[in-house]
């Protein structure tokens, strides 16, 4: 059975009065990442759902049983998330888990039959047998599970999986779309092409599923998908795309969805028209260790949609770390993404047009001095904020002192170019400022620590000597 690593030094910097173990901190981190994939739909970055399942398997314990009870949520979209991300766990220490969970009598039917369903899609299922004889009811239980459709689409059953398939809401598809694909990319090709239509939410899940997987076999639904009439679709599958070429693989160049030329834009005149809409909200966070920022700009067309611009800037080890842009959004779900997001981790205020575009042109002259790459959606969406070139330009140094606000000196910048784009703690005090804090911890000159008293010595019958 795997080992746990061990909760090395607890109470070093990272815990230091938070009464946390390293375990505890780690596993509220994974709490985050689960909540932050699941405000993400109908897109699901595959990246960082593996590194959760690499971090959940590291502290099985903690994590497995947290992941499994969330197999049993109300929300059958997080029910759905949970069991993909224990399916990438997938090793020994989760089926032990598992088979555990189907015998032991304190867990109800329910529990047990969702454990068995997963087994089952790991390739080590409970005897049927067996699991009739521990529940009864097994078959109607797992006939109303969010990833029944599953084993109906193993069975080969395109049509009648598609049927199961439209009764569900709009983000459970989308995870069950992403699972799909992982599982086995041919038959949810053939899938695909059953369920696409005019849905958005299916589309857009669809080509972040094909863009992620790195297959040249995805590239010819994607590109059929240029054409979606929905511009949020439009949008992730030349994002998807552009991963795609990055990937390495050959991608020819997508035909331009027909329109009138008399209404075609370019880049330049898209971003000026976007500079001029007037801004509904321009709102700036920043987390509790103040290394990071959230910039978030949503200008309003006349009918009342929202064009929306939200970055997260590191300004010290990697510039513009995420961004995400869309063309047209809800007020509600502007507050909503804010709300789900960031939660209570970030707190914003309200602040002007400038700022917020003064600190999207540190965090991108940041990126250009590290080499950090810039993300796609702040390339398509930056026009939100306005033209930056100023802003960029006026910035002889984007590396600023956290302590005493200085621009950093030669050598802390050196440090900051050796560790770019890892996520470990960075040094944001320039020379000055380390050299007073230095001082400040040492004792003052000519003082003179005071050593306890020797203990007494006694004789040899216990007395003090006179």
């Amino acid at each position: 059975m795997k080992t746990e690593r061990p909760d090395i030094n607890p109470s070093g910097p990272e815990g230091r009065g938070t009464g946390l173990t390293r375990r505890d901190r780690r596993t509220s981190e994974m709490e985050k990442t689960f909540e932050a994939l699941l405000a993400g739909l109908p897109e699901l970055d595959l990246r960082q759902l593996q590194a959760l399942a690499a971090e959940a398997r590291a502290y099985p314990a903690n994590s497995y049983p947290r992941f499994l009870e969330k197999l049993q949520a109300d929300d059958p979209a997080e029910c759905a998330l949970a069991f993909l991300l224990l399916r990438e766990c997938g090793d020994a220490e989760l089926k032990d888990t598992l088979n555990a969970t189907v015998f032991d009598i304190s867990q109800d039917d329910l529990a047990k039959v969702r454990a068995n369903e997963l087994l089952t899609e790991l390739g080590s299922p409970i005897d049927p047998d067996v699991l009739e004889m521990t529940v009864p009811e097994a078959a109607q239980l797992a006939a109303g599970s969010p990833w029944s459709l599953l084993r109906t689409l193993d069975a080969g059953q395109t049509e009648a999986a598609a049927e199961v398939f439209c009764k569900l809401d709009a983000r459970t598809r989308a995870v069950l779309i992403h699972h799909i694909a992982r599982k086995d990319l041919t038959r949810a090709l053939s899938f695909f092409q059953t369920i696409l239509g005019e849905d958005e939410a299916n589309a857009r899940a669809v080509a972040s599923a094909l863009g992620q997987s790195g297959a040249a076999a995805a590239v010819p639904l994607l590109l059929q998908l240029v054409a979606h009439p929905a511009k949020e679709v439009q949008k992730t599958v030349k994002r998807m795309l552009f991963l795609l070429r990055a990937a390495g693989v050959a991608v020819p160049e997508a035909e331009p969805a027909r329109e009138d030329e008399s209404l075609r834009e370019s880049p330049a005149a898209t971003a000026v028209a976007e500079a001029g809409l007037p801004v509904h909200k321009a709102l700036v966070g920043q987390t509790p260790s103040g290394l990071v920022a959230v910039v978030a700009v949503a200008r309003e067309y006349p009918n009342g949609r929202l064009n929306t611009l939200i970055i997260i800037v590191d300004f010290w080890r990697r510039g513009i770390v995420d961004a995400r842009h869309w063309i047209s959004m809800s007020r509600s779900e502007f507050r909503r993404y804010i709300q789900e997001r960031f939660g209570t981790q970030v707190k914003f205020r309200e602040a002007s047009l400038e700022e917020c575009r003064r600190l999207a042109a540190r965090g991108l002259r940041v990126a250009q001095e590290l080499g950090t790459p810039i993300p796609f959606d702040f390339q398509t969406g930056k026009g939100v904020l306005g033209e930056l070139a100023a802003d960029v330009a006026a910035l002889s140094n984007p590396f600023i002192c956290s302590q005493c606000q200085g621009e950093l000196d030669d050598e802390s910048i050196a440090r900051l170019r050796a560790t770019a784009g890892y996520d470990m703690p960075a040094e944001t005090r320039c020379a000055r400022c380390r050299r007073a804090a230095s001082a400040a911890a040492q004792p003052p000159a000519g003082s003179q620590v005071q050593q306890p008293p020797a203990p007494e010595e006694k004789s040899s019958r216990g007395a003090a000597p006179a």
